[in-house]
């Protein structure tokens, strides 16, 4: 039992370790992905800007899936909107399912779901198992990724940094713009 036990463990681990070729990785920018949302609308990873996103990669038959989508939608709710996005991308087969999965299990959470069936766009990020996950701050930038169940204990706190970084570079370019207006509203 313990062998067993041992090798369902090691083949987990190779499960989900990343695929170095192609990866992304922390430092990089997000790639330009169109993603289908769960309610069929196209999300553009590329025009999520000016807030922090967090991409889980997951699917409805992932026992540790679930608990990790728990726990994001714990911090789905420490933060505004306006701050904080979390996309958890399913792999499922069926969209129809993974909308089920979610409505039942986290019928009030905050999140924005999308659809990658087949995980396509899973590999393009250079994971090969689920969960996944993807922190990318303000800027667009990958700056946290995590593969595997367990490990989120520092995600909060590094995601109110990331929170923190994004406020003050919306306020610098409100405060640009609003410069630039008045530079135009006082000339001649």
């Amino acid at each position: 039992m313990a062998l067993l036990r041992a090798l369902f463990l090691l083949g987990l681990l190779f499960v989900t370790l990343p695929s170095y070729v192609g990866a992304v990785s922390e430092g990089d920018p997000v790639p330009g992905v169109v993603l289908k949302g769960l309610a069929e609308e196209p999300l553009d990873l590329a025009k999520l800007r000016s807030r922090v996103v967090v991409i889980d990669f997951w699917a409805t038959w992932c026992a540790p899936c679930e608990g990790q989508l728990r726990e994001l939608a714990g911090l789905a709710e420490d933060f505004s909107p306006a701050d904080l996005m979390v996309v958890p991308v399913s792999i499922d087969a069926s969209a129809v399912s993974a909308r089920k999965f979610l409505a039942s299990r986290f019928p009030d959470a905050r999140f924005h779901p999308a659809h990658d069936p087949g995980g396509a766009t899973l590999s393009d990020f250079g994971a090969q198992g689920v969960p996944a996950l993807y922190v990318i701050d303000g800027a667009g930038i990958v700056r946290q990724r995590h593969f595997g169940p367990g490990g989120l204990e520092g995600l909060q706190l590094e995601i109110g940094e990331l929170v923190s970084e994004a406020r003050a570079g919306r306020e610098s370019r409100l405060a640009a713009q609003a410069s630039g207006l008045s530079d135009l509203s006082s000339a001649p």
